[in-house]
């Protein structure tokens, strides 16, 4: 496997970046299928950390669309639990500690 940050992070970045891309597409889109645009935002998600690793800035993004999409959905412990999940990564990963405040008041 490719260690976090090697040559197949920048590919991975891509093909997460492409996958969430596609996730916001399914979500805003016509049909709006938030099921499909979960699945791709977790994909995405998966393929973010593999590649970059858990420290990189697009996990906090991924974990903020989670959360706010779950929050569409209906289903808010499922947002409680990214906006969770999103805390504690921005307490390990982000200056000053402290999540987005978009995410904070999501759940």
């Amino acid at each position: 496997t490719t260690p976090p940050g090697g040559r197949g992070a920048e590919y991975g970045g891509r093909s997460a970046r492409i996958v969430y891309e596609l996730a916001a597409l399914h979500r805003r889109g016509e049909t709006r299928a938030l099921d499909v645009a979960l699945y791709l935002y977790e994909k995405a998600l998966r393929m973010c950390r593999a590649a970059a690793g858990e420290e990189h800035p697009f996990v906090s993004v991924l974990l903020e669309e989670m959360g706010t999409l779950y929050v569409e959905m209906g289903d808010a412990d499922a947002a409680e639990k990214m906006c969770e999940e999103m805390n504690r990564w921005a307490e390990t990963y982000r200056e000053g500690g402290k999540a987005d405040k978009k995410c904070a008041t999501a759940a």
